[in-house]
C-alpha cells in the first residue's frame, strides 16, 4: 500500500473514484449501440482510438521513468515535467479519449471531457498545495516557469542520467496498459452483441446514445 501520509482526502480517494468511473463507463459502452454509421467511420474510430491509447501508454511510461519513487522526495522538473506541470493527467486523458472514440460513443466523450477536467482540477489543486508546502520557493519558481497544462517544448530539458526504479516503472506499465485492455474489451463487447445462443445475443443493446 502506498504511503498516504500528508495526502488530502481527494488524493486518498482518487484511485477508487477513477476505478468506479472506469467501470461505469465500460458498463455503459457494453450495452450501447456503436455510433459509427459506416465501415469507414468505424475503421477510423479504431485507428484514432488505438493511436491515442498508444500515445497515452508511452507518455505515462515516460513520466514514470522520471517521477516514480521521487514524488515526495524531490521536485521533478525535467523530462515531461519541463514541458508542463501535469503531463501524467494529459496522457491519461489521451487514453480515456482513445477508449471512447474507439468505442464510437462520441456523446459519452462529450459528457466525460468536462467531468474529467473538473474532477482533476480539484485533484491537481490539492497536489500543488502539498508540493508548495514540501518544496516552498522551489515549487513557486517552477510554477512560474512551467504551464500547468499547456505544453511548451521551448522549456524542455533533461538530465543526462536518470536513476530508474524498475519495480515502480513496471507497475506504471501495467497500470498504463489498462487503456489498451479497455478498448480490447470494448471490441469483445462488439463481437458478443452479434453472437447468438439459443436465439439471443450474449450482450443485448439496451440503449442508443444520442450521437
Amino acid at each position: 500500500m502506498e504511503d498516504t501520509i500528508g495526502l488530502s482526502r481527494i488524493e486518498i480517494y482518487k484511485k477508487p473514484t477513477i476505478w468506479t468511473g472506469a467501470i461505469a463507463i465500460l458498463a455503459i459502452i457494453a450495452f450501447s449501440e456503436p455510433q459509427a454509421s459506416t465501415i469507414v467511420a468505424y475503421r477510423w474510430a479504431k485507428v484514432i482510438g488505438y493511436t491515442l491509447i498508444t500515445s497515452a501508454m508511452l507518455g505515462r511510461i515516460w513520466c514514470a521513468i522520471y517521477i516514480d519513487g521521487y514524488k515526495n522526495d524531490q521536485l521533478i522538473q525535467d523530462g515531461p515535467y519541463s514541458i508542463c506541470r501535469n503531463p501524467l493527467y494529459i496522457f491519461s486523458f489521451f487514453g480515456v479519449a482513445g477508449v471512447l472514440i474507439g468505442a464510437q460513443v462520441l456523446s459519452l466523450l462529450v459528457i466525460v471531457i468536462p467531468i474529467y477536467w473538473a474532477y482533476f482540477s480539484f485533484v491537481i489543486k490539492s497536489e500543488e498545495e502539498r508540493l508548495s508546502e514540501l518544496f516552498g520557493q522551489e515549487f513557486i519558481h517552477y510554477s512560474s516557469e512551467i504551464n500547468r497544462f499547456l505544453p511548451s517544448f521551448k522549456t524542455y530539458w533533461s538530465r543526462d542520467t536518470i536513476e530508474v526504479r524498475p519495480r515502480l516503472v513496471f507497475r506504471s506499465i501495467i497500470r498504463s496498459s489498462f487503456f489498451m485492455w479497455s478498448l480490447l474489451l470494448v471490441d469483445i463487447f462488439e463481437r458478443m452483441k452479434v453472437i447468438e445462443i439459443n436465439g439471443r445475443v450474449i450482450i443485448p443493446t439496451l440503449w442508443n446514445l444520442p450521437f
